[in-house]
């Protein structure tokens, strides 16, 4: 199947596409942020190990359940509003965090949660075909892949923002359990009363900051994307027709849920000779210095031929973690730097395959991000060695997307 470039929009747009990169940059530095945060919201509210999954399923459940309003609010609304709509969801996710560390409530810590990611969904959904739309069709997976690349530098800045502001703090949850052992009532909400004085005041920080950005948005000049929304009058969605489209879909949610359950392992596993944090921060630094290679590169070879040999050498690297432990953290961090064009690539030709249903198949794309929950839920639930098993038939399973896609000349 020939690449389809009549959803391509020929005038140059190269302030708007600055203008979406903003945008990439922004929910990447606040969602990493967040997760920052979220170990002392933890804290405060003295959650159990079964609530910490349910906040993990929280956050990548708001993909599941809001790409489809987001697909549909942009079609009715536009892009530009849909885009403020979003930045507002994340000022009430910001802002509910507040009265959930004052009165320790989990149920209400949950909610924000769950209205932030919302927030981003409606940022993702909108801003991923954006992106693509604004520009030559045969170099928008390069162009997403910058954007791509500006997020994950919002990402890599965000453990640097919270370890200024919150260096003073107990960084391990074990180390707080050990505190407040032993101690009695009183103590215990002495110390827990510390923790939510010093995260709140960031997150009143972070929705006036995201308010600014939503008035900014708000007055800023979009172009119509009549592709975006006009040409899809009579279907949103997909059809099972659409092939390509529902191999994106399976090919996103095992990657989203081998990139966190990779991120989980450097986290929870020892690693000859390193610091887990350390390790962990390299494969994310990694994986922004691929994006902005990965954008050169898909400038001058197809996609699909780069997602398959970006695919193929992560399954070898897992492979060599279990085969060669001793060089386990170099290994790891190669696969941040290879997971890196993945996203965007899949991305792009999923969407790229298909004839005025850009927003829904976006919709669905977004939808199998709740991988990051699922894939990891099982991983920690067998033995640590199935978690290479699974991270090689996820690295497989897009290698198969690869060969699929490029038989279909994407």
């Amino acid at each position: 199947m020939a690449v389809n470039k009549r959803f391509v929009i020929k005038e140059d747009y190269t302030a708007t596409v600055i203008i979406i990169t903003v945008l990439f940059f922004i929910w990447g530095l606040l969602s990493n942020l967040n997760g920052q945060l979220v170990p002392y919201m933890k804290r405060v509210c003295q959650t159990t190990s079964f609530q910490n999954k349910i906040i993990d399923l929280s956050f990548f459940g708001a993909y599941l359940f809001m790409s489809l309003p987001a697909a549909f609010l942009c079609k009715k609304i536009g892009p530009k509003m849909a885009v403020v709509g979003g930045l507002l969801l994340c000022v009430l996710g910001t802002l509910l965090f507040y009265p959930a560390a004052e009165e320790k409530l989990f149920a209400l810590f949950l909610i924000a949660i769950f209205i932030l990611a919302s927030g981003v969904t409606f940022l993702q959904v909108i801003a991923n075909p954006y992106i693509l739309l604004l520009g030559k069709g045969d170099t928008a997976a390069s162009r997403l892949n910058l954007s791509q690349a500006f997020n994950s530098l919002g990402a890599s800045l965000a453990p640097y923002i919270s370890s200024f502001l919150l260096a003073d703090l107990v960084l391990s949850q074990e180390n707080f359990k050990e505190n407040i052992s032993g101690l009695d009532l009183e103590s215990v909400e002495e110390i827990t009363n510390k923790y939510a004085n010093r995260i709140e005041p960031v997150y009143v920080v972070a929705s006036l900051i995201l308010l600014f950005v939503a008035f900014i948005f708000l007055f800023a000049r979009f172009p119509k994307a009549a592709k975006l929304r006009g040409n899809e009058k009579k279907a949103l969605l997909p059809t099972l027709k659409d092939r390509v489209v529902w191999f994106a879909v399976l090919a996103i949610f095992l990657y989203v849920g081998v990139e966190v359950s990779i991120a989980q392992f450097i986290s929870s596993n020892k690693i000859v000779g390193y610091r887990n944090d350390n390790v962990l921060y390299y494969y994310w630094s990694l994986m922004m210095v691929g994006r902005f290679i990965g954008a050169f590169l898909l400038k001058k070879l197809r996609t699909s031929s780069v997602l398959f040999i970006a695919a193929f050498t992560n399954g070898a690297l897992v492979s060599l973690v279990f085969l060669v432990p001793v060089y386990m953290a170099y290994f790891l961090i190669l696969i941040g730097l290879f997971n890196s064009i993945m996203f965007p690539s899949i991305f792009s030709m999923g969407v790229r395959s298909v004839n005025g249903k850009m927003l829904g198949s976006t919709a669905v794309l977004m939808m199998a991000i709740v991988g990051g929950a699922i894939v990891p839920f099982i991983v920690q639930h067998l033995s640590s060695g199935y978690f290479y098993v699974i991270a090689i038939v996820c690295y497989s399973g897009i290698v198969f997307f690869a060969l699929f896609a490029r038989r279909e000349r994407l």
